[in-house]
């Protein structure tokens, strides 16, 4: 029984390395799912429920190593003769409160592990770009378009030119996609007008996602919005604001929220 237990959490501990490893460097949620991303074929979802079941299988066989080996575990932690707890006892104590309170803290070299987790996510999203919104794939195109501000028969126009089977504008988006080999992402692209050198997209009425991390001078960027001008509103708005300050920060340092933020460069933007 031992050595069954010992080799399940052998074999669970070295596969939930590697789905920890994914999901380290697994876009954010809102990204994969709109640019159906997968790792040896397999999607966010089946990563996510893999590292879920693997994990429930190593609490239940690390319980039950405990219970085989609770005299031994007992013997680490009891006190020597010179009343001094057990040194391994105490190591292990110590080094996991340092992580716990390191983490909390942001403290290096935990912070370091956040913060490469972050640049990773965020490159993911530069490259498979973000969705104009939380779960737009699960949307009927209907929606989407009303979000967008994108003109109904313009949009129809223009998928019919790509020779897009729809069905119909109550599809979701995600069913479209699939239905004529695309991912959403590249579905939604088509979707688009074609841009002439120096015109810029229209801003969505809805805030678009990981609105929080990106910075005045990126939605000016994507936007075409003089930075200078949009700073200098937010400003006698009462914010404090330069091109550098996410729209997080932004709306943080006036107790607002983003979607806030956001609400008034769009205003500014029209």
């Amino acid at each position: 029984m031992r050595k069954t237990i010992s080799l399940i959490a052998l074999f669970c501990f070295i596969l939930l390395l590697v789905t920890s490893v994914v999901l380290y460097i697994m876009p954010h949620g809102r990204v994969a799912y709109w640019a159906n991303w997968k790792l040896l074929g397999l999607p966010k979802t089946t990563w996510d429920e893999l590292h879920i079941t693997l994990g429930a299988l190593f609490v239940v066989v690390g319980l039950w190593h405990t219970i085989l080996n609770w005299s031994a575990i007992v013997s680490y932690l009891k006190r020597t003769r010179e009343g001094i707890r057990s040194s391994a006892g105490m190591a292990a104590l110590l080094i996991t409160l340092l992580v716990v309170v390191g983490t909390f803290l942001h403290l290096p070299p935990m912070s370091w592990l956040l913060d490469l987790n972050t640049f990773v996510k965020n490159q993911a999203s530069a490259t498979y770009g973000e969705p104009p919104y939380g779960h737009a794939e699960l949307s009927s195109l209907a929606m989407l378009i009303r979000n967008t501000g994108l003109d109904v028969q313009a949009v129809e126009k223009r998928l019919a030119n790509k020779n897009i089977v729809l069905e119909s504008l109550e599809q979701p988006v995600l069913q479209i996609a699939e239905n004529n080999g695309l991912t959403p992402q590249q579905l939604f692209i088509l979707m688009q007008p074609e841009l002439t050198a120096g015109e810029f997209p229209a801003m969505p009425k809805l805030p678009p996602s990981g609105l929080g991390r990106k910075t005045l001078h990126t939605i000016c960027t994507t936007y075409g919005l003089d930075c200078v001008a949009l700073v200098e509103a937010l400003k006698e708005q009462g914010f404090e604001a330069s091109a550098e300050m996410t729209v997080k920060e932004v709306a943080a340092a006036q107790g607002e929220n983003p979607i806030a933020v956001y609400e008034l460069i769009y205003a500014f933007s029209q």
